[in-house]
């Protein structure tokens, strides 16, 4: 279990690195991070304040993750019940741009989503309620 918790920790760092790079100017895989709706326009515009509390959000995920699974602070457990539920809703989606049930699209964005962002929040929420249990 801890090496599970270790490596979901580390998943959720490099995640909060890659915003802290957007956040500080850098726009590798940026554009493909970010759902475009059915007109083709961005369905948002991620500001640096926005993306950078993405990034804290993010690294107490890591942490969290750390303490239930590695430390065994059991008191934390139900904040990661809690964190595998977000995750899995995530997957699931809106039923609109993005996550498992998103209408089709051939953006880069849904592509991704579909090949690599909704099942990686799937898996992390697996893991998550795993070591939460």
């Amino acid at each position: 279990m801890i090496i599970l918790a270790l490596l979901l920790s580390a998943i959720f760092l490099i995640l909060s690195a890659i915003h802290i790079y957007w956040a500080l100017g850098g726009d590798a895989g940026k554009t493909a991070a970010i759902p475009v709706k059915d007109d083709g326009q961005r369905s948002f515009t991620p500001s640096k304040t926005g993306t950078l509390a993405v990034a804290l959000a993010l690294f107490c995920f890591a942490v969290l993750v750390f303490c239930i699974g590695v430390q065994n602070i059991t008191v934390l457990r139900p904040l990661g019940w809690l964190l595998a539920l977000v995750l899995f809703l995530r997957a699931i989606g809106d039923f609109k741009l993005i996550g498992f049930f998103k209408r089709p699209s051939a953006s880069v964005f849904a592509r991704n989503d579909s090949r690599f962002y909704s099942p990686l929040c799937l898996l992390l929420a697996a893991g998550i309620l795993y070591i939460s249990l």
